[in-house]
C-alpha cells in the first residue's frame, strides 16, 4: 500500500480538542480516563479532522464515515453544513430512509458503545431505528442547537469479534439527525 501516511514527508499532526498529546508521527497519547478527541492531520494545504474515541489505554478503533456505507430510500449525501468530517454527512427523509454500514470492527466483541456523531438543528428530537447485527432498538437524536453543531450519542450494542458487524439506521416517520460518523468503543 505504499508508505504509511504518518511517516510521509510533509504530514503534520495536531490535537484539536480533547486531553492528551499527539506526536509528529501521529501517535496519540490519551490524557486521563476515557473521552473524545479530535486529531487533525495536514499534507500541504489540505487538512482533515478525525474524531476519535479514547479509552483509558488510548484510541480504541477508527471511526466509520457514514457515507462509506450504502444508503437508499431517499437518504442523501450532503455537505452544506460545516463541521462534518469526510465527504459529508447523511441526511434522512421522514420515512423509509436506510443507511447500512457493513464490516464494522467489533474488536474483541461483546457489549460496546456505538458512538454516533450527528447534528440536528431542529427544535424537537427525532426517533428512528438502529439495527445492529439484526437486533432492533429505537434511537433518538436530541437537538444540537444548529445544523453546524455536532454532538455524540452513545448507543449500547453487542458486537461480534472482528470486522463482521452490520449497523443499519432507519427513518420510521421522522427524519433522523444528519449522520456523520459511527465508531464502536469498548466499555
Amino acid at each position: 500500500f505504499g508508505t504509511p501516511l504518518a511517516s510521509q514527508a510533509g504530514v503534520v499532526w495536531s490535537l484539536v480538542t480533547g486531553a492528551g498529546s499527539i506526536d509528529s508521527e501521529g501517535v496519540y497519547a490519551a490524557g486521563s480516563g476515557a473521552g473524545f478527541a479530535t486529531v487533525r492531520f495536514g499534507f500541504g494545504p489540505e487538512t482533515s479532522d478525525i474524531p476519535v474515541a479514547v479509552v483509558a489505554a488510548g484510541i480504541d478503533r477508527l471511526p466509520v464515515q457514514a457515507e462509506s456505507g450504502s444508503f437508499s430510500g431517499g437518504v442523501l449525501l450532503q455537505s452544506e453544513h460545516a463541521g462534518h468530517s469526510g465527504a459529508g454527512y447523511l441526511n434522512f427523509p421522514t420515512a423509509d430512509g436506510v443507511a447500512t454500514l457493513a464490516g464494522v470492527d467489533g474488536g474483541a466483541g461483546g457489549e460496546q458503545a456505538l458512538l454516533i456523531r450527528y447534528a440536528l438543528g431542529a427544535t424537537a428530537a427525532r426517533t428512528g431505528r438502529i439495527v445492529v447485527n439484526g437486533a432492533v432498538q429505537p434511537i433518538t437524536f436530541e437537538p444540537t442547537g444548529a445544523w453546524t453543531s455536532w454532538n455524540t450519542l452513545a448507543v449500547p450494542a453487542t458486537l461480534t469479534a472482528g470486522s463482521t458487524n452490520t449497523i443499519r439506521f432507519e427513518s420510521t416517520g421522522e427524519d433522523l439527525g444528519n449522520l456523520d460518523l459511527v465508531w464502536p468503543a469498548t466499555l
